[in-house]
């Protein structure tokens, strides 16, 4: 029978592997959507007003979130490989 530990271990290896998978498929949808909201920003322009803005503020807002979750499951990743190697 695993020990607790043994059972805690594997929870954070699934964990961190799951993360690295979502983050790996991510990626590409992250490079792409800030591709295209540059396009649309673009479009857009600084005269942009009102609903156009706002649509240019909350695509800016979004791009980056979506860089962040891809860099915060690698970092998941990254320590769920160091904790599981240490415990």
């Amino acid at each position: 029978m695993a020990s607790q530990l043994d059972q805690v271990k594997q929870s954070v290896r699934v964990l961190a592997n799951n993360s690295d998978k979502i983050g790996n498929q991510l990626a590409p949808f992250t490079q792409k959507f800030a591709q295209e909201s540059q396009k649309v920003i673009a479009a857009i322009g600084d005269t942009a007003q009102g609903t156009d803005k706002q649509i240019a503020n909350i695509l800016q807002a979004a791009s980056q979130s979506l860089q962040q979750t891809v860099a915060a499951l690698k970092q998941v990743k990254q320590a769920g490989d160091q904790w599981v190697g240490r415990a």
